[in-house]
């Protein structure tokens, strides 16, 4: 055996005296962190948190409720007709956008203008 088994295993046979356990008790105390006051801190933390998911949920669903039903109604384009006569959106764009080109030369549309402008037609 080396020597710091022999230095354990003479104290492991000795029992220690303790002069006054009461006063060794108080200080093992106060040298404890304050649970009381971790206790608050982390509750404060979890309300804090608690607030701001709530907040943020409610304005989620502000946003979605804003969203889905916008303040000026939106015509609903009807899909059926594009399929009745074989034409996607695309293709009835440029077919608008041909139409409206042998109208009218000297005028420039854009995309956005010709698609506001099917819109309203149909």
């Amino acid at each position: 055996m080396n020597k710091t088994e022999i230095l354990l295993e003479r104290l492991r046979c000795q029992q220690p005296e303790i002069s006054n356990p009461d006063e060794l008790t108080e200080r093992i105390m106060e040298s404890l962190p304050d649970v009381e006051r971790n206790n608050r801190l982390s509750i404060n933390i979890l309300r804090a948190v608690r607030i701001v998911s709530s907040v943020a949920a409610a304005w989620f669903i502000g946003l979605f409720i804003c969203v889905s039903n916008p303040s000026t109604p939106q015509r609903q384009t009807n899909v059926e007709i594009h399929h009745k006569y074989g034409l996607s959106r695309g293709e009835m764009l440029r077919k608008t956008y041909a139409g409206l080109k042998q109208k009218s030369q000297t005028k420039q549309l854009s995309y956005i203008q010709l698609k506001k402008m099917y819109y309203e037609n149909h």
